[in-house]
């Protein structure tokens, strides 16, 4: 299997867990919304804010949802994107795979990152190597946006000062 097809395969999970997730927000609007409307509001009671907290749950669970929609969208855009077996990465971006050495006071550590829309930390095997699929976001991956092999960095990792280096980005 090439290492594109490594990545769809990953993506394919990393969007079942996105369509479990959005599922789980769409029950969480629905559940929070017939709680809302089973109370009187604050106007009529001063003493029942029920229906008013439901219904900040019921917007909350939506804004998840645009988000996991939106999460959603771009796997399905680099499913598409690395469909294409010359498609290759040359920075740190969304869809590539790369291979990170840590040093954080002294001791050196390296790791493989697969950048997705939601990795929820979930792991994976590209090229044989053990990679974390996280989202651009994440403290770790995040100052390394944009940047190529041999590219550096400092950072703060848990609250100690660290430096990375790219050693590899397909």
């Amino acid at each position: 299997m090439t290492l594109n097809q490594e990545k769809i395969a990953t993506l394919s999970l990393v969007r079942s867990r996105l369509l479990e997730m959005k599922k789980q927000a769409e029950l969480g609007v629905k559940d929070a919304q017939m709680e809302a409307n089973s109370h009187i509001g604050a106007m009529q009671s001063r003493y029942d804010t029920f229906k008013e907290e439901a219904q900040s749950l019921a917007a909350g669970h939506r804004i998840r949802l645009i988000g996991l929609q939106d999460d959603l969208a771009v796997c399905e855009a680099l499913i598409q994107k690395l469909s294409d077996e010359d498609v290759r990465f040359a920075i740190v971006e969304m869809g590539a795979f790369f291979m990170l050495e840590v040093e954080v006071e002294g001791e050196k550590r390296i790791q493989g990152y697969f950048l997705v829309p939601d990795g929820a930390g979930m792991a994976a095997c590209l090229n044989g190597v053990n990679v974390m699929c996280v989202a651009p976001q994440a403290p770790v991956v995040a100052p390394f946006m944009g940047l190529g092999v041999d590219d550096d960095c400092e950072f703060l990792l848990a609250g100690q000062e660290a430096v990375g280096v790219v050693l590899k980005v397909e």
